[in-house]
């Protein structure tokens, strides 16, 4: 049986990955500081996938081990021994893992296994595959010695590939409840689709069901932030400015609902002015998506996707670079420019960026808010929209 190592064992890790290597006939080592979910895996010999929708399913997951990620040198025997690798951690973890995936690739390098080990790399970056690459080259130099650093460079690039990956599979949150009395519980759509970066790959890309691999990945980036996570943060901002607290009440409210079709219409025209091969798949595209989002099942809560706002209008991200993304093309921003102003003006006590946001605006207006947290020059057209609209 082959073997998957999965840095990991949260909602994607147990609910998307694991699924996809079961599937194909992996074995999983889940790789995870987390306790009780390491305990969990160590004790059971199967967990349940469960699928939200009508009809409901599940998926059992068999045939995997818990590692604890303090564990060095089981970390590093799970990583040597491995036909595939998956990351699903978080950017801010990534420096810590790749210690451990430099202490495995290096058990490998020593016991002379030349077969390419490749990640699927399923964090929320634009460039995470060649980050994590420079981080595990890096930590791999400062295990061996300097005069050993060319060679060992050379040795990665054709041992290891990073393959960033779109996650869009959607997950329904857990009940504290629940997670208390099952570590393992976890809750997914039945989406199960995964494009990843075809030019990442050492050796052959792995033929499992449901990863895809794709060129250019940036173009399947930008599809998802400007089409799924765009549509999920008008949803957030609009919605809760209106009092709604679902995202199925939002997209069932006819100006919210506007609102989002009006930016995807703006998006999906720039994406497909940039990456024409996109426009054939694009309307069955969103076809899939929009029923997925407006999904009671899935019950999403607008303030999940209102969350962080300082995050979420950054110069790149869904709100302000899908609103300059446009404007790059020669569209009509003004849709996502209402959607930037909500979000600017979004006040949720309990959200710690939210709040930081509020301070920024009180203290230094909106200048200091586009200034500071949307970085966009003051006489940049968007930053002109923005205050037009602002003054309206």
């Amino acid at each position: 049986m082959p073997n998957a190592v999965q840095f990991g064992a949260g909602n994607i890790g147990r609910g998307f990955m694991a699924d996809l290597f079961t599937a194909a006939g992996y074995k999983i080592d889940f790789v995870d500081l987390h306790k009780p979910t390491i305990a969990a895996l160590q004790t059971r010999d199967r967990y349940e996938i469960t699928l939200v929708g009508d009809p409901p399913g599940e998926v059992v997951i068999t045939d995997f081990d818990g590692v604890s990620a303090l564990d060095a040198d089981a970390v590093a025997e799970a990583v040597c021994r491995a036909d595939i690798g998956a990351t699903a951690v978080g950017v801010a973890a990534l420096p810590a893992i790749a210690i451990s995936i430099a202490s495995g690739l290096l058990l490998r390098r020593r016991r002379g296994i030349e077969t390419p080990l490749n990640f699927i790399v399923c964090e929320n970056m634009i460039g995470s595959g060649a980050h994590l690459r420079s981080l595990v080259c890096d930590a791999m130099k400062k295990q061996q010695p300097a005069s050993d650093s060319d060679a060992l460079r050379g040795w990665l690039a054709e041992h290891a590939g990073f393959a960033e990956a779109v996650v869009a599979r959607m997950v329904p949150v857990v009940p504290p409840e629940v997670r208390v009395a099952d570590p393992l519980a976890v809750a997914v759509e039945p989406f199960r689709h995964l494009p990843v970066d075809a030019t990442a790959f050492r050796g052959e890309a792995p033929a499992i069901e449901g990863i895809e691999p794709v060129r250019p990945i940036l173009a399947y980036q930008r599809r998802k932030l400007f089409v799924h996570n765009c549509a999920h943060a008008t949803l957030g901002y609009l919605g809760c400015a209106a009092g709604l607290t679902f995202a199925w009440e939002a997209i069932a409210d006819a100006d919210v609902s506007a609102a989002m079709h009006a930016s995807l219409d703006r998006t999906t025209a720039a994406l497909i002015a940039e990456y024409p091969f996109l426009e054939d798949a694009m309307a069955a595209h969103l076809d899939d998506l929009l029923p997925r989002i407006a999904s009671k099942y899935l019950n999403d809560t607008l303030v999940r996707l209102a969350g962080d706002p300082i995050r979420k209008l950054g110069p790149n991200d869904r709100l302000v670079g899908a609103a300059r993304f446009v404007l790059d093309h020669d569209g009509d921003p003004a849709p996502l420019v209402r959607t930037i102003l909500t979000a600017i003006r979004y006040v949720n006590p309990t959200d710690p960026a939210a709040v930081r946001l509020q301070q920024v605006l009180h203290d230094d207006g909106l200048e200091g808010v586009l200034e500071t947290v949307c970085h966009l020059p003051t006489d940049s057209p968007l930053s002109e929209l923005i205050r037009r609209a602002a003054a309206n």
